[in-house]
């Protein structure tokens, strides 16, 4: 009886110390132009699978600036980290630079592409994430520059900085 007793004891603290092995993770993507997502799932040090969803940008990128082009992915801030069972164990929040994308919306980004030129549309969202802009955090300026004019209601030219 004590065996058996041992055993489930060691059986219920190995079960508890698997629950909080950090085995895996997941990460989440966007691509700067078109705003397909990409969820990357990894566990045991391997891509396990990755999957894209369409956001209401990316047919509006297709149909009105390109379509097809190779994207240009940009990490999200958070990384959940998950356990053998696929459980979220731990969350890290990375460093901001060069994530200002995900400040701004699909919606918001299409509502932005229709008032752009469309020699712009491309080359002002590339800009974003220019490693000059990125390191000194210029993404976050053009990102708030293009969401403010959006919330004028598009009052003016392209706001200054943007055209750079």
């Amino acid at each position: 009886m004590i065996e058996l007793i041992a055993v489930a004891a060691m059986c219920v603290v190995l079960f508890l110390m698997l629950m909080g092995v950090e085995t895996g993770y997941y990460d989440r993507y966007t691509c700067v132009l078109c705003r397909v997502n990409r969820i990357d799932n990894v566990f045991l040090g391997r891509l396990w699978e990755s999957s894209c969803t369409d956001t209401v940008c990316t047919p509006w990128y297709r149909e009105h600036v390109e379509p097809s082009h190779e994207h240009v992915w940009v990490r999200g801030r958070a990384m959940a980290l998950r356990n053998v069972f696929g459980w979220p164990v731990s969350v890290i929040d990375r460093d901001e630079s060069g994530k200002a994308i995900w400040w701004l919306s699909p919606e918001d980004q299409v509502a932005i592409y229709e008032h752009l030129p469309p020699e712009d549309r491309k080359r002002i969202f590339l800009g974003m994430v220019e490693k000059t802009k990125v390191d000194n955090r210029y993404d976050y300026v053009v990102m708030h520059s293009l969401r403010e004019w959006k919330e004028s209601g598009f009052v003016g030219e392209v706001p200054k900085g943007v055209e750079e």
